[in-house]
């Protein structure tokens, strides 16, 4: 089992806002290794570890397993991401922004998707009227051509 390593927007993501501040201050420090998310089962409760030489856990391997007050290793991040150090303050501002709007869009998508269903209802409904509508046409027309037949003799 390991502990994977996931990009900086992801992780914003993971650890809300209830860490956001705690999350921006350990990256301005950037004095650790990996900083590993801890959550319950629920993701109800969620915590931040630093990880590096002179912690209580040097190194990622050392982490997993390891079970803190009921929560789990859920993932980590590396202060440094493709060469370009993530402990820069603007760049900590832009990853928090890019989490706010990714989880804009799942909101979007969430209320699109809501829409689509309830078109999709609706557009049920209106064929079963129409189905029923055209079986009451061919009764009314069968019946006028009875009425026709019968009055003509």
């Amino acid at each position: 089992m390991s502990i994977p390593i996931v990009p900086y927007s992801a992780f914003c993501s993971l650890a809300s806002d209830v860490l956001a501040d705690e999350l921006a201050s350990l990256m301005v420090q950037g004095d650790f290794a990996e900083l590993v998310l801890f959550s319950d089962l629920h993701g109800m409760r969620v915590a931040l570890l630093a990880v590096g030489a002179g912690r209580r856990y040097a190194t990622l391997a050392d982490v997993v397993g390891v079970e803190i007050d009921g929560l789990r290793a859920l993932c980590a991040v590396r202060p440094e991401v493709g060469g370009v150090v993530a402990n820069d303050a603007g760049r900590v501002e832009r990853e928090k922004d890019v989490a706010r709007l990714e989880e804009g869009l799942k909101a979007r998508e969430a209320a699109i998707a809501e829409g689509e269903q309830r078109l999709a209802a609706v557009w049920h409904d209106l064929t079963e009227r129409e189905s029923r509508l055209d079986q009451r046409e061919q009764v009314v027309e069968k019946k006028e051509r009875e009425f026709s037949s019968v009055k003509a003799t």
